[in-house]
């Protein structure tokens, strides 16, 4: 106020962690695998090689176009019989189930039904027509138990409890038959019919209509062949009603296009009734064929979508634990950054010191090509033991440079577990740390007899709470956090080549295990100070190189 300056806001006397933590919170980083939440899992090629992004992107420009030309039903389809050009599709579409076929057979019956009505209504006593349609109503009647109840009877297949459901053969002897019947049924009746009876005239042109749909009804059973079948009906129903008396005197008399043939009269009708029914049986034919296109492609995308779902959970699991790729594959993922809380986890670090003087970028090993491969044998080495059942509980962090990163015990749902089931847990991992580094010592023996060289093995070890959890939205990556990793690899940097060296508190978990441990005394460790360790003695303690 004196110097006359207007006085500025207070001064913040947060803490700066509580700074920065409110300054994250704001600022809203991007999550590790946040893409695989916010889509669907088939659509992240992201986890992905170039090579298949690339593929990905090919084959689904290729599927838009499939999928429009399906829309439009230009597909591997003739534009006149609706076949498939493909045989194998062909056969496929043709030999599918039909579960809708009782219900046609049904159908049937009832117009059948209804034709017998109409005919029973003009000829009451006609024996032909109670005899005629007596067989047809039992063969109907017949065709819709088997085609209902074939479970029940001897007719039954392994992979189906309906065979007239399954044959493509049996449905169309069945429409076949209905087919005949129909027809048949409504032509019979004129054997007892007379000139007389001239009003019942019209009563037949309906049944030979109906006939017509006795058999139509069955949709899936070929739309050419119905329409071959119809055609064929006409044709009989016009010869007979030809020589019928009784239809051409009613047509003649009776009615009140009297200047027109009765067959082209009822030939028009019948070819009016069966053209209809033929534009209906194209839009259903096309409409299943489509629906069975449709269906293809969704088996085939959704294999598609099961190789990308195993391709991206390999992937996920050379790059993660387990049970974290198993995390962040899961359909209710938690967007919240993932982490993990150990109490007692063993960590081995595992160095080549000597593998710096054998690098060496000449032209002899091709600027370092060789050096680096023989870096990569050793490494692929170490990770086959990965795979033994005895060290299943091992996990692999990461690798820096020629050092190789382990830890023991990293299982999630061990937090909160008795002291005496925790003593046990950390022991279990110690001990399958030693058993690890004396057989990487093993391979690394081997691989030296191989290559000539002299490369030793330098190792630390440490157990204790450690953090671990995903970090990175564009190349993420599971570590492990805490004074626990740090110590152990100061155990490490600061041990001697060709031993594994352990803290004080390992050491005394050996010890009760049985391992014979060296005291190496008061060590200085960079940024711990002063510790007392130990080197735990193996198979490899004092081995001269002998190649």
């Amino acid at each position: 106020m004196e110097n006359g300056k207007t006085p500025g806001p207070v001064p913040s006397r947060s803490r700066p962690s509580s700074k920065m933590t409110k300054y994250v919170e704001c600022w809203g980083a991007d999550k590790p695998f946040a893409n695989i939440a916010e889509s669907t899992l088939a659509k992240n090629i992201g986890l992905t090689s170039i090579a298949m992004i690339e593929s990905n992107l090919l084959s689904n420009t290729s599927n838009c176009m499939n999928i429009k030309q399906c829309c439009t039903g230009n597909e591997g389809m003739s534009p006149t019989t609706y076949w498939f050009k493909d045989k194998t599709q062909e056969t496929q579409y043709r030999d599918q189930r039909d579960e809708q076929y009782p219900w046609y057979v049904v159908a049937s019956t009832i117009l059948y039904f209804a034709m017998f009505i109409i005919q029973v209504i003009h000829q009451p006593s006609s024996l032909t027509v109670y005899g005629c349609f007596s067989i047809g109503v039992i063969s109907l009647v017949f065709f819709t138990g088997i085609s209902w109840y074939a479970d029940r009877i001897s007719l039954v297949r392994e992979e189906s409890s309906n065979p007239v459901v399954l044959s493509r053969c049996i449905r169309i002897s069945v429409y076949l038959i209905t087919s005949v019947l129909g027809v048949a049924s409504g032509l019979m009746s004129l054997i007892d019919d007379d000139e007389k009876k001239p009003r019942a005239a019209s009563a037949y042109v309906h049944s030979a209509a109906l006939a017509l749909v006795i058999g139509w009804v069955h949709l899936r059973v070929g739309f050419i062949l119905k329409l071959f079948v119809m055609l064929l009906s006409i044709l009989s129903i016009l010869v007979v009603f030809h020589w019928t008396p009784m239809i051409g005197y009613y047509y003649e008399n009776q009615n009140e296009f009297t200047g027109i043939h009765h067959l082209l009269q009822i030939g028009f009708l019948l070819c009016t009734i069966a053209l209809l029914l033929h534009v209906l049986d194209r839009q259903i034919e096309f409409t299943t064929r489509t629906d069975f296109l449709w269906k293809t492609k969704l088996r085939v995308e959704q294999d598609e979508v099961e190789t990308m779902r195993g391709i991206n959970k390999i992937l996920l699991e050379n790059i993660l634990p387990a049970h974290v790729a198993d995390h962040f594959l899961s359909t209710h993922i938690n967007q919240d950054l993932y982490h993990e809380r150990y109490s007692s986890i063993a960590v081995m670090f595992a160095s080549i010191p000597n593998y710096k003087e054998f690098y060496d970028e000449t032209d002899i090993n091709k600027q370092g090509l060789e050096c680096l491969r023989l870096l990569n044998e050793i490494i692929c080495d170490f990770d086959k033991l990965l795979l033994k059942p005895k060290f299943s509980g091992i996990e692999k962090i990461k690798t820096i440079g020629s050092t190789y990163m382990l830890a023991a015990g990293l299982s999630p749902g061990k937090e909160d577990i008795s002291e005496k089931d925790l003593t046990k847990q950390q022991e279990h991992n110690v001990i399958v740390l030693v058993e690890f580094a004396i057989a990487l010592m093993t391979i690394l023996d081997q691989i030296n007899r191989e290559s000539f060289q002299r490369f030793k093995l330098r190792m630390g070890l440490n157990h204790g709470p450690v953090i671990a959890g995903v970090v990175g939205a564009q190349k993420p990556q599971y570590d492990i956090w805490g004074n626990t990793v740090n110590v152990a690899s100061r155990m490490d940097s600061c041990g001697e080549m060709g031993r594994l060296q352990v803290t004080e508190d390992t050491a005394k978990i050996l010890t009760n295990a049985g391992y014979e441990l060296i005291c190496r005394g008061p060590t200085f460790v960079k940024g711990k100070g002063t510790l007392t360790t130990y080197f735990v003695k193996t198979p490899f303690d004092g081995k001269e190189d002998n190649y």
